[in-house]
């Protein structure tokens, strides 16, 4: 039974007004676990890669970037991933500090791949921008990626209205038109009212229901012959699609109102769509931060991440015990000679 006009015109009200009573606070970037200074085994770390991590130099920056190029192209397991991540930051961090900019957008470029999150890809490709102009598109292929993430944008919004009408074959033919299943996993934390990412794999989960085994979505069946009466589907009760409540449903519309660049269109709208998150400055600074990088522990050593090349801490240097000092003898008091005046005279 679909939610009266009135009810869901409540929830949208209500949601509007618990998004601009709650400010935003600084979070780390989403589906990137921070980063510490102790790197867990993972399948990645084998004799070799441990003996070029082993021989890293902050003076060399290049060689943390293609290191940890090579660790996210077979990263298998969160750890190695996170250890890829890592590498990105310190080679960010030790070019800028060298003076350097090119390698710098790259690894921010490098990050931005493996994020899962259209908003803050956005935020590293700007910082990107920001380092080194040559990553800023020409004019003319941003009018092109905007009609094309438009067009984008519509079908992704058509799949999500194909899957709550229980149109499952429609919207698979629609989820496998290039570039839609990206931009609904980059969008899937707004289907969660706590930002929680999987959404996607209730909506896949749908697709494969839908439409009804028993009336294929013509809401009533007939059995018993071409007189027979028809009846409603006990199946689908006459209502194929999956059964969403009042806040189900405004979140799904929240992410079509994403999609359709609703957001645009009004600051309620905005509001609506990243419940009031504030805007974040392409800040370098910001960068080691939000992935929680130590940049002062540049080496690394026996599985951790330390400040100097040696993880043993040196011991101090032990002083030899100075002897007592020896005794100074008295020298003896010579007493006056007298003279006798007696003797004297003789």
């Amino acid at each position: 039974m679909m939610p009266s006009a009135k009810s869901l015109t409540r929830a949208v009200a209500l949601s509007m007004c618990v998004a601009t009573s709650v400010r935003a606070q600084p979070r780390a970037m989403p589906g990137f676990p921070g980063t510490s200074s102790r790197i867990e085994p993972s399948s990645v770390l084998t004799p070799s890669v441990r003996a070029r991590l082993e021989k890293l130099e902050p003076s060399h920056p290049e060689l943390y970037f293609e290191l940890g190029e090579e660790i996210a192209e077979v990263a298998k397991d969160p750890k190695a991933s996170e250890l890829a991540r890592h590498l990105f930051v310190l080679a960010f961090h030790l070019d800028r500090a060298r003076g350097g900019q090119q390698l710098a957008a790259q690894s921010c470029l490098a990050l931005a791949n493996y994020n899962p999150t259209e908003k803050d890809r956005r935020w590293l490709v700007s910082l990107a921008t920001l380092l080194d102009r040559r990553n800023a598109p020409p004019d003319w292929l941003r009018k092109a990626e905007a009609s094309v993430a438009s067009q984008t944008g519509y079908t992704a919004a058509t799949v999500l209205g194909l899957v709550r009408a229980g149109e499952g074959n429609a919207a698979r033919a629609r989820l496998a038109e290039p570039g839609v299943a990206p931009l609904l996993v980059s969008f899937e934390r707004l289907l969660s009212a706590n930002g929680e990412s999987g959404a996607m794999r209730w909506v896949e989960h749908e697709m494969s229901r839908w439409p009804c085994s028993e009336c294929h979505n013509q809401r009533i069946v007939k059995k018993g012959g071409k007189d027979a009466v028809p009846k409603l589907c006990i199946t689908c009760g006459g209502n194929p699609g999956p059964k969403l409540n009042n806040e189900s449903l405004v979140l799904q519309l929240r992410l079509e109102s994403q999609l359709l660049h609703g957001i645009q269109r009004s600051w309620s709208a905005q509001v609506w769509s990243d419940q009031g998150a504030p805007v974040r400055d392409a800040d370098p600074e910001e960068l080691p931060k939000l992935y929680d990088v130590d940049t002062d522990r540049p080496f690394w050593r026996n599985g951790r991440w330390v400040a100097l090349p040696t993880s043993a801490t040196p011991l101090p240097t032990a002083v030899a015990p100075t002897a007592p000092p020896r005794p100074t003898l008295a020298k003896p008091v010579v007493a006056p000679a007298v003279t006798d005046p007696a003797v004297s005279d003789q």
